[in-house]
């Protein structure tokens, strides 16, 4: 899609000001989620779009596990932070495939980490001009959520 990746580090109280007032610099015209079946977490994001008076856009918004395998058998999708009982350091960096979805939800958790459980980097998908290429990973554990951080990333062309 040849858009700038852009990395906004953030206090959890202040997430959504910390985000606006980098969204502010940016110049954009809308904000495009992942969110599926969590009200707050749209509604939040919906009005931080209202704020900053663009649009708001959540195409995956109330659909289905259909959709997520779909995405998984064309996307290529890592877990790079987990935050829930159950859900360790041992998924970070890790493909999320059919594998891990199973191992999910064995441990009923929300296949779309909507509860925060969670967090995804996509480094490749059908509408992307280039894959990124994930150079490797700086891990951030902690007691009750751990990140995987990425450590570098580099452009590869599509045929």
């Amino acid at each position: 899609m040849n858009l700038p990746i852009s990395y906004v580090k953030t206090r959890n109280k202040t997430e959504l000001a910390d985000l606006k007032a980098h969204l502010k610099k940016l110049k954009i015209d809308c904000i495009i989620t992942g969110a599926v079946a969590s009200e707050y977490q749209k509604q939040r994001i919906d009005l931080l779009a209202h704020e900053l008076g663009i649009r708001s856009f959540s195409p995956i918004w109330r659909k289905n596990e259909k959709v997520l395998e779909e995405m998984m058998r064309y996307f290529e999708i890592y877990m790079v932070a987990v935050a829930a009982e159950g859900i360790d350091a041992k998924f970070l960096s890790k493909r999320f495939d059919a594998d891990m979805l199973e191992k999910l939800k064995k441990l009923k958790i929300h296949p779309f980490l909507e509860g925060g459980e969670g967090e995804t980097f996509v480094s490749d998908a059908p509408f992307f001009s280039h894959r990124l290429k994930i150079g490797g990973w700086d891990f951030l554990l902690g007691n009750t959520s751990s990140t995987a951080k990425i450590a570098g990333l580099s452009k590869i062309p599509k045929c």
